[in-house]
């Protein structure tokens, strides 16, 4: 008979071995370890009512087969676990219990392998009986009577938005929240009355507000929140002598703050938080409720990066709501933050430059940028908005404005704005001109017989012989003889249109299409947010088919569109002997420290666009006469004293009568920092020209040394 039970238990391990449990192998006591053994082979399939039937009446009397069930459903589900195997230990053994040391292995494909040290206690009873001493712990060790299992996100922070001298754009920080601490206050209509006054809120709707907290048995009810700074000294006053009524600064309600308001609103862009139609793509899918999902400029196109990584906690948390101990904890990684090429102090001049000169009266941008670098040190798209508007997770009233508002504050006249250059790109129509030896700087107009007067001070041409309906236009350069030949140098300062649109006849629709493409005016610049691409025609065929419509674009009109944003790239050329540089305005992207300094992940390199599109000898010339332009010209406007500075305006027609293209790009050679400004102006005839020059002349106001 010992025999017999012998190879029963040798069978038995081996028979258990290629399963999921390994039996503890002392045949000393069978029904100990049989029991044990029924109790593992039971929790490694799950089976709780088969272990429920073996605990003492002590242990079941403790709970029911269905909070038994619940003990353990909760911890294996919440932990996602997808095997249980138990690894043999020492037995401790008495003569009516035997203790079972073992390892409990529990395996989850999301977060790796739990292994608790655990122990198993089997009691006998009367002959031949055994059943199991149990406590929460057999689910899993650090488990007590009074513990209950949870499982929380750790919300990544987003990253944040700097400009290039380190300065905070965009932060992730908290509204000045006034709220009512029920517990406190005595008498509701009162304490509503006396805030709505403090406010100047509705005491109707505060009272509303927090009577429904009341009744919800909740503590607090929040009344009103602001951006930091908008809460005045005095209300707060009056707020401070109400009992119960506080207010919160670093805890509450969580913001996106803009710390500069409208500042690069465009180019920052906004953010809300993901909805059910977001989650309907990939990208967002699995976003947690409230997350923030950048909707327009770098928090759209670089949310990615700002996202960062949700983390987890799963912990027991103990009769008093404490977290008793941690199980599994992957800690949240944080959006990297990101460091604009913009210099704040450069963008603020410029937007309230804008601000004081468009008013009502236009729309229109100016972008400032390092033509050595490609580096955008400001642009502004104008009529701009307040970005905290977005700020809280329910946007303000007023956003509802900004989509109903004629002037489009929300459109980014920057990157999508596609207009006529006008008369700036003469500068362009010159540099083929030069570089493929059509003219030089002294090649005259050889036509000046053919000029007529238009009256009102202007001149027109065709081309003797023509068929063309209308004239090329000229309005700042009389015919005059005393003026002398018109050269090259008197075409760009006096802004010739006939010049113009008879060097780009001269130049031939192949040489001016080939030369187009070459200063990228058949493409998108290469930028960090989307770019409208330029266009020098709707069809290429258009151009070559229609001498008139190759004189308009020569001298800036016809078909030909650019954004905002491209033509100052193209102007840089004058700024960089003769070779574009890609624009760009991410400066680098970056993690941050336990110190909270940046820790670069990767910085943008100046990238040349186009290389050597002009000689040098060519861009000097030119040089010369847009200096010229600044100080004696149709660039005057712009002059300012004790600086050097190579520009040319431009206007462009925009087909009916009311409204015109003002443009103003200029190249600061001497006296501040060597950077081009562009100013564009869309508004009415007759103001477009006083609107660009007092706003460039501010900006380079700003820069001058």
């Amino acid at each position: 008979m010992k025999s017999l039970k012998k190879i029963i238990c040798i069978m038995l391990i081996a028979a258990l071995l290629g399963g999921t449990a390994v039996l503890f192998t002392s045949c000393a006591a069978d029904g100990f370890s049989q029991t044990a053994q029924d109790y593992f082979d039971a929790l490694c399939r799950r089976d709780y009512e088969s272990m429920y039937n073996m605990l003492t009446p002590q242990s079941s009397a403790r709970l029911s087969l269905d909070s038994f069930k619940e003990y353990h459903d909760k911890v294996y589900n919440l932990l996602g676990v997808n095997k249980i195997s138990i690894e043999q230990g020492e037995t401790v053994a008495s003569s009516d219990r035997i203790v079972y040391n073992y390892v409990l292995v529990l395996d989850t494909d999301e977060y790796g392998q739990f292994r608790y040290d655990s122990t198993l206690e089997v009691l006998k009873k009367l002959d031949d009986f055994y059943l199991i001493e149990w406590s929460p712990s057999n689910v899993i060790t650090p488990m007590t009577w009074d513990d209950r299992i949870y499982k929380t996100t750790l919300r990544a922070k987003r990253g944040e938005i700097f400009d290039c001298n380190g300065k905070v754009l965009v932060k992730n920080a908290y509204a000045v929240t006034v709220y009512a601490d029920l517990t406190k206050v005595e008498d509701i209509p009162q304490a509503a009355a006396g805030a709505a006054q403090a406010l100047e809120l509705d005491a109707q709707s505060l009272e509303s507000k927090m009577q429904s907290a009341k009744d919800s048995e909740q503590d607090t009810a929040v009344l009103a929140t602001y951006i930091p700074g908008e809460l005045t000294v005095e209300a707060e006053e009056a707020l401070n002598l109400i009992e119960g009524i506080k207010i919160d600064r670093d805890s509450m309600t969580p913001i996106r703050y803009a710390v500069y308001g409208s500042a690069a609103a465009h180019t920052i862009g906004y953010s809300t938080p993901v909805t059910a139609e977001d989650r309907e793509q990939e990208e967002y899918a699995s976003l947690l409720n409230g997350t923030r999902v950048g909707r327009t400029g770098v928090e759209r196109q670089y949310d990615s990066v700002l996202q960062g990584t949700n983390g987890t906690e799963i912990y027991l948390l103990s009769a008093d709501s404490r977290t008793r101990t941690s199980l599994y904890k992957k800690e949240a990684v944080n959006g990297l933050d990101i460091s604009l090429t913009i210099d704040i102090d450069i963008q603020l001049a410029a937007e309230e430059a804008m601000a004081e000169n468009y008013t009502d009266r236009a729309t229109g941008t100016t972008v400032v940028n390092d033509p050595k670098t490609g580096e955008i040190k400001a642009m502004v798209s104008y009529p701009t908005f307040d970005l905290n508007i977005y700020a809280t997770d329910s946007p303000r009233s007023d956003a509802a404005d900004l989509v109903t508002d004629e002037s489009l504050p929300l459109f980014n006249r920057l990157t999508q704005g596609l207009y006529a250059p006008g008369s700036v790109f003469k500068t362009m129509t010159a540099i083929m001109g030069l570089e493929t030896g059509t003219v030089t700087l002294d090649t005259a107009f050889p036509y000046e017989d053919e000029i007529i007067s238009m009256g009102n001070g202007t001149d027109g041409w065709k081309p003797k012989g023509s068929s063309w309906v209308t004239y090329i236009i000229r309005q700042h350069y009389a015919n005059s003889a005393s003026l002398g030949k018109l050269s090259m140098k008197r075409a760009i300062a006096y802004s010739d249109n006939i010049y113009f649109g008879w060097l780009g006849m001269q130049l031939g629709a192949e040489t001016f299409l080939e030369w187009a493409d070459k200063l990228g005016f058949k493409e998108a610049a290469p930028f960090d947010l989307p770019l409208h691409s330029a266009s020098i025609a709707n069809d290429d065929d258009n151009l070559r088919n229609d001498a008139k419509l190759l004189a308009d674009t020569a001298f800036g009109q016809g078909e030909l569109l650019v954004t905002p944003v491209q033509l100052a790239a193209a102007f840089s050329i004058y700024g960089n002997e003769g070779s574009i540089m890609a624009p760009y305005v991410i400066n680098y992207i970056a993690d941050t420290d336990s110190e909270g300094k940046h820790q670069i992940v990767s910085q943008t390199q100046p990238n040349t666009w186009i290389a050597n599109a002009a000689s040098t000898r060519t861009i000097n010339d030119l040089l010369e006469i847009l200096e010229f332009t600044v100080d004696s010209a149709t660039g005057r406007g712009g002059y300012v004293r004790g600086m050097r500075i190579a520009g040319k305006t431009g206007t462009a027609q925009t087909g009916n009568n009311v409204t015109e293209i003002g443009w103003y790009a200029g190249y600061i050679i001497e006296g501040g920092e060597n950077y081009v400004v562009l100013v564009h102006t869309d508004g009415f005839k007759g103001e477009t020209s006083d609107i660009k020059h007092a706003t460039i002349k501010a900006v380079f106001n700003y820069l001058k040394d």
